[in-house]
């Protein structure tokens, strides 16, 4: 299943001055924006269709889980064979809204990591779910510390 064509429409205030001329080329082309944008934010950011492929994924997360597209999320992520229990998209494709969940991933050499996620719904312009995103932060350090400060 392919992920339809999501708009974004910015809202801006009427005495917006546009941005210099490399920055307005950003802004114009829409993919060249979704991919900057995706790329310079440094939590991990995916985007699953309905059946749980992933069909997009930002540089973080390609460095960290590797290139994935086209393969179910759980099998990559937790290494599962089926979905997760507890999946917060589920639950997001369930109820249309956020969910989160922190949950234990894998990274690419084979390293357990403690992840907190974030779901969300993509709707198209008819208002159907058609994918879902997932924002991803490592907080194995976080977890961590808080357990040494138990101790």
């Amino acid at each position: 299943m392919a992920i339809e064509e999501v708009e974004i429409r910015p809202s801006l205030p009427r005495d917006y001055k546009l941005p210099k001329k490399e920055a307005s080329e950003i802004i114009k082309n829409k993919t060249l924006l979704f991919d900057t944008v995706m790329d310079a934010i440094g939590d991990l950011v995916s985007i699953q269709d309905l059946d749980m492929r992933i069909v997009c994924q930002n540089r973080a997360i390609r460095e960290l889980m590797g290139a994935h597209i086209g393969e179910p999320c759980y099998k990559i992520h937790e290494r599962r064979p089926q979905i997760c229990e507890g999946c917060p998209m589920q639950e997001s494709f369930k109820t249309g809204k956020i969910a989160r969940a922190l949950r234990t991933g894998i990274s690419k050499e084979g390293k357990a990591g403690r992840y907190e996620l974030i779901t969300a719904v993509l709707k198209n312009k008819e208002g159907k779910i058609v994918a879902g995103i997932e924002v991803v932060r490592d907080v194995t350090e976080r977890e961590r510390t808080l357990k040494e400060l138990k101790e």
